[in-house]
């Protein structure tokens, strides 16, 4: 079966005073998904990364996590842009 693939440009924003960042999903997940929280395969950039896509806080978003690590390695940080491809995983 092939998975859909979601491919955008997206900020990079600050979770709150601590030091983690997310980027916004840009799509409708219980629309695209038929569920609430989703296991994918997240791109940032060149670098993939094994996540889930969260529910954010208050609100019918949904947002997954760009660790430290990547963000260093891409030279990235808060309020940056960077491309993001999303595929589900098992």
């Amino acid at each position: 079966m092939n998975k859909k693939i979601y491919e955008f440009d997206a900020i990079i924003k600050t979770m709150d005073d601590t030091n983690g960042a997310f980027v916004e999903f840009p799509y409708d997940v219980k629309e695209e998904f038929n569920k609430g929280r989703v296991k994918v395969i997240a791109t940032f950039d060149s670098i993939e990364y094994n996540k889930a896509l969260l529910a954010k806080w208050r609100t019918e978003r949904h947002i997954t996590i760009i660790p430290k690590e990547i963000r260093e390695k891409l030279k990235k940080d808060i309020n940056d842009t960077v491309k993001v491809t999303i595929i589900e995983r098992e």
